[in-house]
């Protein structure tokens, strides 16, 4: 796409195509409209969708988040890499994050549903561990798509079910 040179009195404006699409303009001096490539896969948005363990009742909103996850990550496994390593780390954390929500909440309903009145305090153990893990997942999945959006590998991925190549 050849560009006509520019008059000195425009020479403030840029010589890179216009955004949008649009590239040199056509024979009637309009701008063609060009298609936008499709964007390179990076695995980055099995990350951010764990952001909905945010909304909802916690434990339950934290398991849809993980499903989610892990439905998203497994979506990717044909792409390519960096995308197919780092969605199979979101599946990873996304199955480790459902493991822990499912076991802590058990045992903490379980201690809570025998005791009538304790001042015991290992009675809230379980919950608190639950919301440390919660916090991390919080804090680390934006973290991750971040870097995975930028097409670098993601480093920590909780227990490892999935292997990535």
């Amino acid at each position: 796409c050849e560009r006509s040179p520019v008059p000195d009195d425009e020479s403030f404006r840029t010589t890179d195509p216009p955004a949008g699409g649009y590239c040199c303009p056509g024979p009637s001096g309009a701008p063609v409209a060009q298609p936008l490539p499709r964007p390179i896969p990076n695995g980055s948005t099995p990350w951010y969708v764990g952001l909905i363990a945010l909304t909802m009742i916690p434990g339950i909103s934290a398991i849809i988040a993980s499903l989610v996850m892990i439905g998203m990550g497994l979506s990717q496994r044909k792409d390519v890499e960096p995308a197919r390593t780092n969605a199979l780390k979101a599946v990873n954390w996304g199955l480790t994050y459902m493991l822990a929500t499912v076991v802590l909440l058990a045992i903490q309903f379980y201690i809570l549903s025998g005791i009538q009145y304790s001042t015991d305090p290992l009675i809230g153990t379980a919950l608190f561990l639950w919301l440390l893990i919660s916090l991390f997942h919080v804090i680390y999945c934006p973290v991750a798509g971040k870097r995975a959006a930028k097409g670098r590998r993601v480093g920590f991925c909780g227990i490892p079910f999935l292997r990535t190549r």
